[in-house]
């Protein structure tokens, strides 16, 4: 008896071995997948840490861009800005020229119409020797004038004598 107990604690140690071992390899083997997983997981990790270091570099590339971007603009606008004052400018000189222009010829063309008036009064003057003759013929008293039919008369004779 003391020997079937003994096999039977044998046979008991060793079932509770084989249950201890087999309990050992699945936490063994839950082991093995958790860090399977872990390493499954630390490569999504760096994944995305090297796309999060991607993007860092990009947005702070962009921000490079756009502050380049931005001076780029401000240099355009003052260049407009510019443009606009000098084609305001240009206009008023134009405008100034354009009104001194049609002042010019507004004189000049009054200048001929008096021109033109003088040149009717040039003709319409007697010659030199009818006013000799006006004189010669006129009283000596300053204070008598000629009339302007007088005037008149001598012209005419002067015209017909040219005829």
């Amino acid at each position: 008896m003391v020997l079937q107990r003994a096999l039977e604690t044998c046979s008991q140690e060793r079932d509770n071995f084989r249950l201890l071992q087999t309990v050992s390899q699945t936490q063994y083997n839950q082991r093995i997948e958790d860090i399977r997983l872990f390493k499954v997981e630390i490569a999504n990790l760096q994944t995305e840490r090297e796309c999060l270091s991607r993007a860092i570099r990009s947005t702070a590339n962009m921000r490079t861009e756009i502050i380049s971007l931005q001076r780029l603009l401000n240099q355009e606008r003052v260049r407009v800005r510019s443009l606009i004052e000098d084609a305001k400018i240009s206009t008023d000189v134009l405008l100034k020229q354009e009104i001194e222009k049609a002042n010019l010829q507004r004189q000049l063309e009054d200048s001929n119409k008096v021109t033109e008036t003088l040149k009717r009064v040039i003709e319409n003057l007697p010659s030199t020797n009818v006013k000799q003759n006006w004189w010669k013929h006129s009283p000596s008293d300053d204070t008598t004038q000629k009339t302007e039919e007088d005037l008149l008369n001598s012209t005419q004779r002067e015209d017909g004598e040219k005829l």
